[in-house]
């Protein structure tokens, strides 16, 4: 007896033992998630830092470059401080000297050579001032030959200030006269020569320092004003996180759509969103929510997947955008039929980009089972990658999940084949669509009912009879779905493992997405929730019945909108789980733990 003790012992230890194991190996493996998840973002953190670094580096460089500039321009002012000025001459000597003959008040228009033979016989001075005034005047060295429009754009500073201002001549020796003070006049024509070559000087020094300022402005001025505001306004947006992307999402494309030459343009701009986006750190949820807001679908399907590329790089931002998109087409139950088979276009091409055939096969049955479906989704899916159909075609999979969906394809192609207003035009890519998977509707609504009367079903193929029941209620509503497989009313009417789970899912599925009747669907609803309570409740029942029908329980207690009602249902659930040992709480499915906890949390 002892040994017998001993021996259930060992095997309870054994048990726990491999349960602690299989939760270690779960935390182990969340913990990985985790670590990924860290070392993207310390990845991502990283290239941030670069980048915010080597902006420093650009204002260290600029504010040494202005500090330079103030520098200069205080020593240039210093300097011109210091020169004297031009008196005016005494009225003694202004009456005593005579007006300058008509030859000599008339500017004489001088070329080089004529300048140099006229300044030699003067004084050196005089002669560098004409120098300086040939250099100013032709905008270029003394030492260069040509005058070609590329040297003097080179020179905008220069040429700038000499058309600016026009050129006065070189002042002119005065007339040989006799006069009471010779001293002064001398003085005064003296003081005229040496303040001329720093006026030159000077300009041409202010000159020099406006030619970048002045090819900045001619850059800006070449360049349309929708992508300088887009340029000067990534950098300085302020605000919300959601408020900066849509607006940096809005001054894109109108950047782009504004311009005669998008694709040149959205070439350009394209990294600029990118270096934006992690600029100010935005997260991917506020910029899919931005995106799918600002986006303009009906206008070019290329520029959005492009777009989606720069602001959601790596896989798992992939993923967001792509549950974002999904939530705002099925949220939108009055998007005009353009706008919506647009998205479908983005998301499916999207996904076909980063290859992620799953995220299209989620979609394809996230559009059938909405409200809003619409058979040109479809169509849409299998223009943009026809993988997406041919994986459901009956020689490429034989799953009840694929099976029903082909089965439902084939429906809606049916119904609208019946329509008189449809056109050859409108039914020809439909048609085309259905051929890439389709097949007689008859053979697939068998292959349904042969998968529903499989009596031992794995995990695998129970969630696909979920699913399968789920798309079958919303697409025929319920009452269509009982008449078409009677073989789902027998099923349901019995009280099986299968059949409470089935109660579970259609119930949950009636409560929230009510078909034609509402009323009959609700009532058709509480009448198996009636069923279910009564098993799950029941203390004295067989464990797996009951733990089957407080799965079902708690499907319909995670799908109802009203907390009073769902807490009602979610009563039973809790006091069954705490009725349970640690050890089979502990070996339960991770999936039912999870949906348990989210459900709880949510209603408290």
């Amino acid at each position: 007896m002892a040994d017998h003790d001993e021996l259930e012992k060992l095997r309870s230890y054994k048990t726990l033992t491999k349960l602690r194991m299989k939760q270690a190996a779960e935390k182990l493996g969340s913990y990985r998630v985790q670590v990924e998840d860290a070392q993207k973002t310390i990845q991502d953190l990283q290239a941030t830092n670069a980048d915010l670094q080597a902006m420093n580096a650009d204002h260290v460089r600029v504010i040494a470059e202005l500090r330079a500039e103030v520098a200069r321009l205080q020593r240039a002012q210093e300097v011109a401080a210091t020169q004297p000025f031009q008196r005016a001459p005494s009225p003694a000597v202004a009456s005593v000297v005579t007006d300058p003959p008509p030859a000599l008040a008339t500017p004489v228009r001088k070329d080089a050579t004529a300048s140099d033979d006229a300044s030699s016989s003067s004084s050196d001075d005089d002669a560098v001032s004409d120098a300086g005034s040939g250099i100013l005047a032709t905008g270029s060295d003394t030492d260069s030959d040509d005058d070609e429009p590329k040297t003097v754009a080179m020179l905008l500073g220069r040429a700038a200030a000499v058309v600016a201002t026009p050129k006065t001549p070189a002042p002119l020796p005065l007339p040989t006269v006799r006069v009471p003070s010779t001293t002064t006049v001398t003085a005064t024509t003296a003081t005229a020569t040496e303040t001329t070559p720093t006026t030159e000087m000077t300009t041409a020094s202010a000159s020099t320092d406006a030619a970048p300022a002045a090819k900045k402005r001619k850059r800006d001025e070449s360049m349309p004003q929708n992508i300088n505001r887009f340029l000067q306004v990534v950098s300085m947006s302020t605000g919300s996180s959601i408020y900066r992307a849509t607006k940096i999402l809005a001054l894109f494309y109108g950047a782009v759509f504004g311009n005669e030459d998008k694709v040149a343009t959205s070439l350009m701009l394209l990294p600029k969103l990118h270096k934006a986006m992690r600029h100010h750190q935005i997260p991917i949820t506020d910029v899919a929510s931005a995106f799918v807001a600002t986006a303009p679908i009906a206008k070019d399907i290329a520029l959005h997947v492009d777009v989606l590329s720069e602001v959601a790089p790596t896989p798992s931002d992939a993923a967001v955008a792509l549950a974002t998109i999904t939530q705002h087409v099925s949220r939108k139950k009055n998007l005009p039929m353009k706008l919506q088979v647009g998205w479908c276009r983005v998301h499916t091409l999207f996904s076909h980009r980063v290859k992620s055939l799953a995220a299209t096969n989620a979609f394809l049955i996230d559009r059938l089972a909405a409200q809003n479906r619409h058979l040109f989704d479809f169509v849409a899916i299998a223009e943009s990658w026809p993988l997406a159909l041919t994986q459901l075609a009956s020689k490429a999979s034989t799953s009840l999940l694929a099976v029903t969906v082909r089965y439902l394809l084939g429906t809606l192609v049916a119904a609208q084949d019946g329509v008189e207003d449809r056109t050859e035009l409108q039914m020809t890519p439909i048609q085309d669509m259905y051929a890439l998977c389709g097949g007689p509707v008859a053979a697939d609504a068998d292959a349904i009912t042969d998968a529903f009367l499989n009596v031992a079903p794995t995990d695998a193929l129970l969630f696909e009879m979920h699913e399968s029941i789920r798309l079958l209620c919303l697409v025929l509503g319920y009452a269509g779905c009982m008449e078409t497989f009677p073989l789902l009313r027998n099923l349901l009417a019995e009280t099986t493992c299968v059949s409470v789970r089935l109660l579970g899912v259609t119930a949950a599925t009636l409560l929230e997405h009510p078909c034609a009747d509402e009323a009959t669907d609700t009532n058709a609803a509480k009448t198996m929730i009636d069923r279910l309570l009564p098993v799950v409740q029941n203390t004295h029942c067989e464990p797996s019945l009951r733990a089957a029908a407080a799965v079902g329980l708690l499907e319909v207690a995670s799908r109802v909108s009203a907390k009073t009602l769902a807490k009602e249902y979610l009563s039973p659930v809790l006091l069954w789980f705490g009725s349970q040992t640690p050890s089979a709480q502990l070996a339960m499915p991770s999936g039912l733990l999870r949906k348990l906890q989210n459900t709880v949390v949510t209603l408290a």
